[in-house]
């Protein structure tokens, strides 16, 4: 019921007419309920489903609205490769590419079958079209023999298992396919016969030379084994190594085909020449070699002796020049002995020898020790040669005895000469050569004739023997003809 906004009024008292309403929706609390389709969108159809196993349900969108309720009108899709939860199957054949066909095959004992490419894809699987050939030797593993004989391949192939093989083997060679095999023979690169491809395929004694087997007579091929020469036999002669020129090298020569070494008088030294004049004598040195002025005493005069291939002035050393015996504490003849070699070197006593307690075996030299009383003293001996030298430097340590030490060090040097013969070297020290009072000094000896000489360091002490301390003593000898022993 809807009243009039615009009543009438009747003593004081309105009234309004009223007229019946339909509420399509329904009526509530005194008014028309609203459409329940407003803002309901139906756009959200059912799944779809499979029917049957070829149809598929779908349903129709947009729905219609009624009383706030979407509806759906649906209608069938037929699947041509099936329904499967829902879903049209798709083509199988859908990315499948057909290059692939099977491989040939013997279809008969004379057909070959042969697929060709690409195929065809139906339900997901490929299938191609063959065309059969026709095999006149017979159809083996898919494959059309080429013969049956030697005679039915064309010139230099033969029939092998079926197939016209090259004729590039021992048994099968060339144009005319020989068996280079029943001659001993090897088939050079499919063309011939030949003797031989490597070297080992000769006998003892023979190597390849161009296919043909020769006797091992030159350079690179040698002799029953075939050796290659090099180095100092450089050359063959027909059986073995030999040198040749100057491939021996230095200080060797060729005879007879063998490095001799250039030791004799007649072949000496680098170039292998013949000794003369102020050296007649080949020394042999080894590996080398060198003419020379003398090999013994025999070949020196004038009483030179012989030192390393010259003569040199003096007597020959006598085998206890190279003997270091002696005692440095000891008196003329029984001093330390300093060898040749040793000396030549660089003998040497550095701040190891005190003088404390040793014995005084040498006097006192007047204007050397100026009248002091002798002190302990330390010597040494060296054989030395007319014209040799060596230079001695002494320099005076520290005090190491029980009393100070507070003179200077003197520096002596005694020597005898041998015999004019050279038949007696005694070691007496007849004659002082030098002394000098000096806290360091040196001094270069020259020897004015062959003997034993006597280094001494004395302390020039007071009387008993506990005044000295250490010293430094350097003693180095320069022999021109070797500081050998004898």
């Amino acid at each position: 019921m809807v009243y009039e906004a615009t009543g009438t009024c009747d003593r004081g008292t309105c009234s309004y007419a009223a007229m019946m309403t339909p509420c399509p929706d329904g009526c509530a609390n005194n008014a028309c309920k609203g459409d329940p389709c407003i803002g309901v969108t139906c756009n959200m159809p059912p799944a779809k489903y499979c029917v049957d196993a070829n149809n598929l349900n779908v349903s129709d969108a947009p729905g219609t609205c009624t009383s706030g309720t979407c509806d759906y009108a649906s209608h069938n899709e037929y699947c041509s490769f099936g329904c499967v939860n829902g879903v049209c199957d798709a083509d199988p054949c859908i990315g499948v590419t057909c290059n692939a066909p099977p491989a040939p095959y013997c279809a008969g004992a004379n057909t070959k079958r042969v697929y060709s490419a690409p195929g065809t894809c139906s339900g997901g699987t490929c299938s191609y079209m063959f065309t059969d050939q026709n095999c006149p030797y017979g159809c083996m593993n898919g494959v059309c023999l080429d013969c049956m004989t030697d005679s039915n391949c064309p010139s230099a192939k033969w029939c092998n298992g079926g197939s016209c093989t090259t004729c590039n083997s021992n048994m099968h060679c060339g144009a005319s396919c020989a068996n280079c095999s029943a001659t001993g023979d090897f088939c050079n690169a499919g063309t011939a016969c030949v003797d031989c491809l490597v070297d080992n395929q000769c006998g003892g004694g023979n190597y390849c030379n161009a296919n043909t087997c020769a006797t091992c007579n030159v350079a690179a091929h040698c002799g029953p084994s075939c050796a290659t020469c090099s180095g100092t036999t450089p050359t063959c002669n027909g059986s073995a190594c030999v040198c040749s020129g100057a491939s021996c090298g230095s200080y060797n020569q060729c005879i007879s085909g063998g490095c001799v070494e250039c030791n004799t008088a007649s072949a000496c030294g680098a170039n292998c020449t013949a000794c003369g004049g102020a050296t007649p004598f080949c020394r042999d040195e080894g590996t080398t070699s060198r003419c020379v002025e003398c090999l013994s005493n025999a070949d020196c005069t004038g009483g030179k002796t012989c030192a390393s291939g010259t003569c040199v002035a003096g007597c020959s050393a006598p085998a206890a020049a190279c003997a270091a015996t002696g005692n440095q504490d000891g008196s003329c003849s029984g001093a330390y002995t300093i060898t040749r070699p040793t000396a030549a070197a660089g003998f040497h006593i550095d701040d190891n020898y005190g003088l404390c307690g040793r014995a005084s075996d040498f006097p006192n030299i007047t204007g050397c020790e100026s009248g002091v009383s002798n002190g302990a003293d330390a010597a040494y001996r060296l054989f030395m040669k007319t014209g040799e030298t060596m230079q001695v430097t002494l320099l005076r340590g520290s005090s190491t005895c029980t009393i100070g030490w507070n003179g200077t060090v003197s520096l002596k040097i005694y020597g005898t000469a041998c015999s004019a013969d050279c038949t007696t070297c005694a070691n007496t020290c007849a004659t002082n050569h030098y002394c000098l009072q000096a806290n360091s000094q040196t001094t270069n000896f020259t020897a004015p004739a062959s003997g034993w000489y006597d280094v001494v360091v004395d302390s020039r002490g007071a009387a008993n023997d506990d005044v000295g301390g250490v010293f430094d003593l350097l003693v180095t000898l320069t022999c021109p003809g070797g500081c050998t022993c004898p």
